[in-house]
């Protein structure tokens, strides 16, 4: 039996009061038309933010791109196994999950603009590296690169944080959805032009990136305003401290808990594809730098169509918990097929599907993630967000690329290849997140309502 108890009612309601008299900001705002009023009192436009957010993550990731397809190039170079490539593509990730969260917090503390230039300065120092490795510590000094990238690596995190300081719990979905196909263009041209260059030489492909964080910068610089200005982080502390102690959102809840679960497993199973597929379609199709990025462009363009076109109407119609169910079930039937892929035609056949759950269950996993906490640790959290899937894409490189390394797994008398392993490992990972989720829904169902069903009453506490 669920019990609602109103506790200290008539001191949440002085508060919400003194709230609305007193400051510019309140700790939970519901409606676009409170936050466009919010955002107006310290000077911002959320049209002009979302585009300069579009602007600046759309050169990031196409920079970041560039070099996926150069990754079997960069092993062959250098002599490298294919587990040494697992390594290479983890060292990103390994410091990105240690420098996460300090890079959030420090977001949250001195702003988000200043962190974005210190983060988008070190991938352009990284890449300059990556570009000048030779000789026979050739490839360390590409490791080395790889980590100093993953140290500044916090571009993502910052960016949804300012999502959610522009945005509603109810509108966030929309715009995470809108800046993602960013990523996806990026992510489109990013291959494209890195598989080009890249047949020409491997080294390209890095300096262009370094051009590219500087144009990063540039925009920052010029276009994208700081939304966490001194005076908004002082007028939300102030709202905070005005709450009771014992009201306060402790941070590490077991509804975020769950969440970066959630976040880990979804993570998986992208990471365990997008690691071993360029291996994959070099080793079972003959494909190259040009065919990996082709393939890449193909899948992003569906991204994009997905993200831009397709999820915003779903969403409205179906809300998220079936969208996100969904999307997750399609993720599992994808790689049950994915071992049966003998001719490279029918990867045309896995990428939609595959696509689908990228494009639906990122945004909803994210901001749910965000919702878990107040509004003044929005940086916080999303660099915890961004530790957890740096945990998932520092493991599973390793453990999908090892997977083909060993050439599949044997258990007694049982024997299956490679992508058999790899295609039901994924599967099964699939399987947890949706119980993951399932838990979730059932646990916290007004997370995943289609529209607020009434106004949150003052301090309303659930047991």
């Amino acid at each position: 039996m669920i019990l609602t108890i109103r506790k200290f009612v008539i001191v949440g309601s002085i508060i919400k009061k003194m709230e609305d008299e007193n400051f510019k900001h309140k700790l939970e705002i519901t409606t676009d038309e409170e936050m466009n009023e919010v955002l107006k009192n310290y000077g911002l436009n959320q049209k002009s933010l979302m585009f300069a957010l579009f602007l600046s993550i759309l050169v990031d990731v196409l920079g970041f791109t560039l070099t996926l397809p150069l990754l079997p190039t960069i092993a062959d170079y250098f002599g490298a196994s294919k587990f040494m490539v697992g390594i290479i593509i983890s060292a990103n990730s390994f410091t990105s999950l240690i420098f996460g969260p300090i890079w959030g917090k420090l977001s949250d503390k001195y702003g988000r603009r200043p962190i974005l230039i210190i983060s988008q300065a070190g991938t352009f120092v990284a890449f300059i590296i990556l570009a000048l490795a030779e000789g026979p510590y050739g490839i360390y000094i590409v490791i080395g690169a790889r980590l100093l990238d993953g140290v500044f690596g916090g571009q993502l995190p910052i960016i949804r944080a300012i999502i959610s300081d522009i945005t509603t719990p109810y509108t966030r979905p929309d715009k995470m959805a809108k800046v993602m196909a960013g990523v996806s263009l990026g992510a489109l041209a990013g291959p494209l032009i890195g598989g080009i260059s890249g047949e020409y030489n491997w080294k390209l492909p890095p300096l262009i990136t370094a051009g590219l964080s500087l144009a990063s910068i540039l925009i920052t610089l010029k276009v994208l305003k700081e939304t966490m200005p001194a005076k908004r982080r002082e007028d939300l502390n102030q709202a905070k401290e005005r709450i009771p102690q014992a009201l306060r959102n402790k941070f590490f809840t077991k509804e975020l808990v769950l969440r970066l679960f959630q976040t880990f497993f979804f993570n998986a199973i992208i990471v365990m594809f997008n690691s071993s597929s360029p291996l994959v379609i070099a080793e079972r199709y003959g494909g190259g730098p040009m065919t990996i990025g082709l393939l890449t462009a193909g899948m992003i363009l569906l991204m994009v169509f997905f993200a831009i076109v397709v999820f915003r109407p779903l969403r409205r119609k179906f809300g998220i918990k079936y969208l996100i169910l969904f999307a997750v079930g399609v993720a599992i039937i994808a790689f049950l097929y994915f071992p049966v892929m003998e001719k490279l035609w029918m990867i045309s056949i896995f990428l939609p599907f595959y696509t689908i759950y990228m494009s639906f269950a990122r945004p909803i996993i994210n901001v749910n993630t965000m919702k878990a906490v107040d509004a003044t640790r929005q940086g916080e959290v999303s660099g915890w967000a961004t530790t957890t899937q740096s945990i998932a894409q520092t493991l599973f490189p390793l453990i999908s690329t090892g997977i083909l390394q060993i050439g599949g797994l044997t258990i007694g008398e049982f024997s299956i290849n490679s992508y058999w392993t790899l295609g039901i490992v994924a599967a099964l990972t699939g399987v947890v997140l949706l119980i993951l989720l399932i838990r979730d829904i059932r646990k916290y169902p007004k997370v995943f309502e289609k529209e607020p069903v009434s106004e949150k009453k003052p301090f309303e506490i659930s047991l």
